[in-house]
Order: structure tokens, then sequence, then C-alpha cells
């Protein structure tokens, strides 16, 4: 058998629990691993103008985990040179878990606090090349390209603590809301 083979059949069900397994317990195991996996994203900084005023707002130390997700698709196919194979997976049913410090100023006021946010349903495209110097019958694939990646990003729940003006924040909740998806 050659080093490298992408039979996509073997692939879903080296994900599932359990042959046959439907819903949430179907990617169990996976789902277990993902739970304590975190990744930290980029600070946000926007403005919004609120009462004819600009208010700055910023977004600090966005860490997300607590993933898991309910279904996963993946397709591959050799090149016709047999020295790359293109793949591409959907994951969907991508609930996760994301904290982040905030912080903003509008006229004379400001304010700083914590947030969590919660995502469900949410879902990724990603389309890879896998390639290597060689025929991938000799050798496995020593380089990766993202053709493409598309995330369908939506927060269900966001939850603002800091006091006072964590009730002011929840005025601009959509804004925030945006910029988090966007990333």
């Amino acid at each position: 058998a050659a080093p490298f083979t992408t039979p996509d059949a073997a692939v879903r069900r080296t994900l599932r629990t359990s042959k046959g397994s439907s819903g949430p317990r179907r990617y169990q195991k996976l789902n277990a691993l993902l739970d304590n996996v975190t990744f930290v994203m980029p600070d946000q900084e926007f403005t919004k103008v609120f009462m004819l005023s600009p208010a700055k707002i910023k977004l600090r130390h966005l860490v997300c985990g607590s993933m898991s997700f309910q279904d996963a698709l993946v397709e591959s196919a050799a090149a016709p040179d047999n020295q790359a194979v293109r793949v591409h997976a959907r994951v969907s049913g991508v609930d996760i878990t994301c904290s982040t410090d905030w912080a903003y100023t509008w006229s004379f006021f400001s304010g700083s606090g914590k947030a969590t946010v919660e995502g469900a349903e949410n879902a990724v495209d990603v389309a890879l090349e896998l390639a290597s110097s060689l025929s991938l019958n000799r050798a496995a694939p020593t380089k990766a390209t993202v053709q493409d990646c598309k995330a369908q990003v939506h927060f269900k729940n966001m939850e603002f603590t800091g006091g006072i003006t964590a009730s002011i924040l929840d005025t601009f909740e959509q804004s925030v809301r945006t910029a988090m998806e966007s990333e």
C-alpha cells in the first residue's frame, strides 16, 4: 500500500466514535480532545458612533476553546501527476466558547471588564493541497497549501462583566458580535 492514502470512508470512520453512530455521540472521542484545545485570536479595535459621539471599543486577549462539532465530511482526489492530493473538508455543527478582555472610551466615560461569548452551529469549509516532491506512492506530502477557507460564525450568547460599564457595553453588543464573527 502507498505510504499516504486518504480514502474518504476510512477518514470518516476513524473520526467517528463507533460505526454507524450519529448525533452528538458521533465524534465523541475527537470532541473530548478538542475540548482542551485553545487558540488565540488577534486583538480587535473598532469605533461605533453612539448618540453622535464616537465610542472606541477594544477587545484584547481573545481566546477560544471548548470546541466540539457534530459532523465532518472529508473528500480527496489525487492530482494527475500523483504528486499532490486535493482535500476538501467541511466541519459543521461547531460549538465554541471564547473569552476576551474589553475596554471602551466614549465621550468622557470609559470602562473595562471581561466577556464570555458562546457560538453554536458554526461551520468551516477548507480546501487544501498536500504536495510531495515525489510521487505520493513513494513519499508523504511535505507541503500544505490552503486554497480556500470559509467560516460561518454565529455567536448566540454574549455576557459582559465589569460593573455598570458592562451594562453600557451591552449597548454595543451587536458591534462586538460582528467584530468577533468576522475574525
